[in-house]
This record gives C-alpha cells, structure tokens and sequence, in this order.
C-alpha cells in the first residue's frame, strides 16, 4: 500500500492512530469482513477514533467549532 497510498509508507500504524482505520486486520480475514460488513457506522468518526488514540489532537475540536453548539 506505502505505493499507492503515501500515509501507509511507514506502516498502517500512523493512519490507524489518525482514525483512518477502524482496526488492523490480522487471522481470518473473510470472518473480519463479514463482521465490519454488519456493523452499523453512520458519519464519520475519524476525528473522534484519532483524537481517542492520540493521533489527532485537534481535529474533532476544530470540527465541534465549526459545527457551533
């Protein structure tokens, strides 16, 4: 991926901390498809998952501002 998609250059780690993605994958990756395919996300939460794990820090500040009260 680190080819095609610059921020997966140094592993998926940085783009997992910045809310990119909702978990890394690793064992049985048709039962990890199947279970994502379920699961109800509505909006975007990647501002809220990076603030979370310390990747974003200001992103869902700025967005909350933004969006006003």
């Amino acid at each position: 991926l680190g080819k095609t998609v610059p921020v997966f250059a140094p592993g998926v780690d940085n783009f997992f901390r910045a809310g990119g993605l909702h978990g890394i994958w690793t064992g049985d990756l048709n039962a990890r498809l199947e279970q994502a395919l379920k699961m109800d996300e509505r909006g975007d939460c990647r501002a809220a998952l990076g603030a979370q794990r310390g990747g974003r820090m200001l992103a869902l500040e700025v967005a909350r501002r933004i969006r006003g009260p």
